[in-house]
């Protein structure tokens, strides 16, 4: 209850009462969603994606040499030019978010590497 309080930013005391409640609603209607007040499997993954936008590309690696859609979410999350092609400008940036993060300046981006982007991102 309080992981959903404190995703929701209402006090996180751990009884679904009526101020959860209504902000549960409050999402579901920006989410547009049915507006019922209850927290099933939806309203968790859309927390969840609204929280952890890049959390579905965790358990892929992706490196220099790499092209494709996932490339060009990589290069628009560490802002450089988005052609899908892991060059050396992304490869830079990469090691740059790693570098801040405290991380093996790989270049490499799978598990703690997404989230340390993913971190860098505005909300």
């Amino acid at each position: 209850m309080v992981v959903l309080q404190r995703a929701l930013k209402v006090t996180a005391d751990g009884d679904f009462g009526p101020k959860t409640r209504a902000a549960v609603v409050i999402f579901q209607t920006k989410q547009h969603i049915a507006r019922n007040g209850v927290v099933g499997r939806l309203v968790w993954n859309r927390l969840e994606t609204r929280d952890y936008p890049l959390i579905a590309y965790r358990r892929y690696t992706r490196r220099q040499g790499s092209t494709g859609s996932l490339v060009v979410v990589i290069q628009r999350a560490v802002r450089v030019h988005a052609d899908g092609d892991f060059g050396p400008k992304t490869a830079v940036a990469v090691k740059a978010v790693q570098r801040r993060a405290k991380q093996s300046r790989t270049g490499v981006v799978s598990g703690w590497t997404w989230v340390a982007i993913e971190k860098r991102m505005p909300r």
